[in-house]
């Protein structure tokens, strides 16, 4: 076993034979000269060590007047609506620790509820058994959980960062194919942050002779006819339409670009949506989702817009 270091990441490497595989953005590889198969995640972030320290006991009085010094908690409100955070590829649902932790603590916004979409995009499985899902099958996935999310909220705001803008595209393009366009008048808002809505240049060559394939890779190439439907779908059945009906569905659409991002550039990220869905904010790929303070534009953009979905909601 051993472990590569690039930058910022750390890779788990092991031996396959005559080769090394390095990284190379948006989980491909490159084979260089060695004998090691990088097998983790080069963007995904771990999570911190536990560090346990032992300590005396305390007795019961002690413990009751902690418990008498602590604040009162907040009285709870009643979830008026969702938001649903979908990550990008070769991340997970940490990427939104930051979003996260700002809504909480904004009592404007303290009638939303939070959840997680997260679905599997490692480059590499540790078992034969199981394969990485493509873009398709992760948009049903969300599509299955839609039903239950539906059922428990009166309304629902979709979140998303890189790749997971095309899963959300794709989710809603499928539902509209299946005649369900009056199911998502339940979605408010879809806010899309770095979504590779033409493609990504970033690696492009190194990425299309890697030797190993990743299922979510290919709908990030640059001009690809999937994804290029998918669009065309959106533009005309959600964008550009006003009446709800069984195909189609008029869902505000907000696509955002990082002014910094080298990975997906604002002519991909934006796409051919009209200027009144786009916008661009500070940051890069990674950091536009990371909003380091309530004042961050990423974090104004999207306070702002579920702000106008509770002043729809009458709330």
């Amino acid at each position: 076993m051993a472990v590569l270091f690039g930058g910022a990441a750390a890779v788990a490497a092991t031996p396959v034979g005559g080769w090394w595989v390095a990284g190379v953005g948006f989980g491909t590889f490159v084979l260089v000269a060695g004998g090691y198969l990088v097998t983790d995640l080069l963007t995904r972030e771990s999570d911190p060590p536990l560090i346990f320290q032992p300590r005396t006991p305390r007795t019961r009085p002690e413990i009751e007047e902690a418990k008498a010094d602590e604040p009162s908690p907040m009285p709870s409100v009643e979830k008026q609506a969702v938001v649903v955070f979908v990550h990008g590829i070769l991340s997970s649902a940490q990427a939104w620790g930051a979003f996260e932790g700002h809504i909480r603590a904004d009592r404007d916004l303290e009638a939303f509820a939070l959840e997680q979409f997260e679905y599997d995009t490692r480059v590499l499985q540790p078992r034969p058994d199981r394969r990485t899902p493509d873009l398709d099958t992760i948009a049903r996935r969300l599509g299955t959980r839609f039903k239950s999310l539906e059922r428990r909220y009166p309304a629902i705001v979709i979140v998303s960062h890189s790749m997971g803008g095309l899963v959300t595209q794709q989710f809603v393009a499928r539902m509209l194919a299946q005649g369900q366009g009056e199911r998502l008048t339940r979605i408010k808002r879809i806010i899309m942050f770095a979504c590779p809505t033409a493609g990504s240049e970033y690696f492009g060559t190194l990425r299309a002779l890697a030797p190993i394939r990743h299922n979510q890779e290919e709908v990030l190439r640059t001009l690809n006819q999937y994804v290029t439907g998918i669009q065309q779908n959106i533009l005309t059945n959600v964008v550009h339409t006003t009446e709800v009906t069984n195909r189609t569905c008029p869902i505000p659409l907000r696509l955002y670009a990082g002014d910094t991002d080298n990975i997906v550039l604002p002519q991909s990220a934006l796409g051919i949506y009209p200027d009144h869905c786009t916008g661009v904010v500070a940051g890069d790929h990674s950091s536009i989702i990371r909003p380091d303070s309530p004042r961050h534009e990423s974090y104004e953009v999207l306070k702002t817009e579920l702000e106008i979905v509770l002043e729809e909601l009458g709330g």
